[in-house]
């Protein structure tokens, strides 16, 4: 998956670490992806990173919806099925990235 994302740059001048939570994943199944964006790629890890950015919390369901284009991350935030924690301005200009990590995770 990295090198499929090699290309994503971050508009930020500077490198954002984004947790994505996959509430409701199976247990067999890691429930977390950290996705690491800097001004050259981004590059994607199973797991959590505690000193992330921005910490994504979303449920499976909800995430395969927003991967296919079935929702949008505004109608998630409104219904409080999308919990976002830290600097959120680094999230939107990330927003890019995480779409092309949610349609290759489902």
């Amino acid at each position: 998956m990295n090198d499929q994302l090699a290309a994503v740059g971050s508009p930020l001048g500077g490198d954002v670490t984004v947790v994505l939570h996959f509430d409701g994943a199976p247990i067999d199944e890691d429930a977390s992806l950290t996705l690491k964006v800097s001004p050259e790629n981004a590059q994607v890890f199973p797991g959590s990173n505690p000193e992330s950015d921005v910490q994504v919390h979303l449920n499976v369901a909800d995430a395969e919806r927003l991967a296919q284009g079935h929702t949008d991350s505004a109608t998630l935030l409104r219904q409080g099925k999308l919990k976002v924690r830290g600097d959120v301005q680094r999230l939107i200009d990330s927003v890019d990235a995480l779409q092309q990590i949610l349609r290759h995770r489902t």
